[in-house]
């Protein structure tokens, strides 16, 4: 094993540990929050389209099981307009589109595609934080935050991937219109269920 795989192994480990008491829910009071880590984050059974979008996974940018997690989410926001910043892999946009047909799909990768967004209200938006090192994350994500509508989810990938990634993913949590935090390690979700109070947990998701 090389020393670098050794290292993120050992980290895995380490995090691994450190969120064993925030397991299956353990310690969310929130009947919403937990209901969605139970139901939707951590659900293991499969899904009616599973079988069918695992033939076509030549190509694919993330593991099955992320491009599941991210199916899931969609199929439980159904939102009219999904908005995806950077490029974004056409097997994990098979899996956003199958799980919300009707959805609307923007792809943002400059500040004059901020145009196709409008003033429509975000429903569903997914993001890779190593793929904003070229944009004005801050301005951009605080910008669509508003946007967001009630019940939305913003998607974030690699939140701990750079130093960079985690101090943007720590100003995320902190935008005035986010309710929900969920930390699952390596991604990141907002939610924007303007109902509830503010609350961050952490989730151990594998």
């Amino acid at each position: 094993m090389r020393l670098s795989e050794c290292r993120r192994f050992l980290k895995r480990c380490a995090a691994w540990l450190w969120r064993m008491p925030h397991r299956v829910g353990y310690g969310v009071h929130s009947p919403y929050a937990f209901q969605f880590i139970r139901g939707v984050v951590l659900e293991r059974e499969a899904y009616y389209a599973y079988e069918a979008l695992a033939a076509h996974r030549a190509g694919a940018a993330l593991s099955e099981r992320d491009d599941q997690l991210l199916f899931r989410l969609v199929n439980f926001v159904q939102p009219r307009l999904t908005v995806s910043i950077g490029s974004l892999n056409p097997v994990t946009k098979h899996y956003l589109q199958t799980a919300c047909q009707a959805s609307r799909y923007v792809s943002l990768n400059s500040a004059a595609d901020l145009q196709a967004v409008g003033n429509e209200e975000i429903g569903f938006l997914l993001c890779d934080l190593q793929d904003l090192a070229d944009l004005p994350a801050e301005s951009w994500l605080s910008r669509l935050s508003e946007q967001a509508a009630e019940g939305g989810l913003f998607c974030f990938l690699n939140i701990d991937a750079s130093p960079n990634a985690q101090r943007l993913w720590h100003q995320l949590r902190a935008l005035p219109a986010v309710r929900l935090s969920f930390d699952l390690y390596r991604i990141g979700l907002l939610s924007f269920e303007c109902r509830l109070s503010r609350q961050d947990y952490i989730v151990r998701r594998w």
